[in-house]
């Protein structure tokens, strides 16, 4: 009999702790606030992109206007500073 209620109890206790929702679930909420952010980002990303691509063409019409034989931006490597002298 002992046997058989301890067998119970940890069945119950088995039970209870399997049916518990797990802590790591996102909520609907959370979701929705994490596409929220990300459109937002996006959005930020784009418009980022836009005035890079309107400064590289001014750098490269005030290289054709005023450096007249030096190579455009975009296809160059930025060269190491010298330390020490």
């Amino acid at each position: 009999m002992k046997k058989l209620a301890t067998l119970l109890i940890i069945a119950i206790a088995l039970t209870v702790i399997s049916c518990q929702q797990p802590a790591n679930v996102v909520t609907p909420e959370q979701l929705e606030a994490v596409k929220t952010e990300l459109n937002a980002l996006k959005t930020d990303v784009t418009a980022l992109k836009a005035v890079v691509d309107s400064l590289v063409v001014n750098y490269n019409a005030h290289l054709e206007k005023y450096h007249k034989g030096t190579k455009p931006a975009g296809g160059t490597k930025p060269t190491q500073p010298r330390v020490g002298g």
